[in-house]
């Protein structure tokens, strides 16, 4: 569960570039130096990008807290089926927003709603394993 805790920290960190990017792309120098530069209007794939990743950040901050209680239970109880599962969990949620974020770039509607609902299958995967190993 480690490695996907670092995984989906680098993809937000990624899917943050998006916006960024766009600015620098669409931009003068003298804007760039302006402060109001950070407040700009995207539009296009900026746009989209900037979306997506306010709606990574919605699902993120959940995932991160259920993901580390999930090791921390799981390392100090030891129960490897539970650990198991919520390891499945993760990878559900990591790869849901990877495919996720590519549909918001690309503008795929119907599979960018299936794999915002996978990502949420995959928290609450999580969240049943933190739920089944707290009590332990």
């Amino acid at each position: 569960m480690v490695t996907v805790i670092l995984l989906a920290t680098l993809l937000t960190f990624i899917i943050s570039l998006g916006p960024g990017a766009y600015k620098l792309m669409t931009t003068s120098v003298e804007d760039k130096l302006r402060t109001d530069a950070n407040v700009m209007v995207l539009e296009g794939w900026g746009k989209r990008a900037q979306r997506a990743m306010e709606n990574h950040l919605e699902t993120y901050i959940s995932f991160m807290a259920l993901a580390v209680l999930a090791v921390y239970l799981g390392d100090r109880v030891g129960v490897d089926d539970i650990k198991r599962v919520s390891l499945a969990g993760g990878w559900l949620y990591l790869i849901s927003r990877v495919v996720h974020w590519l549909c918001f770039l690309g503008a795929v509607p119907y599979v960018r709603t299936a794999a915002y609902a996978g990502s949420i299958i995959g928290i609450v995967i999580v969240g049943w394993s933190v739920f089944r190993l707290a009590p332990i």
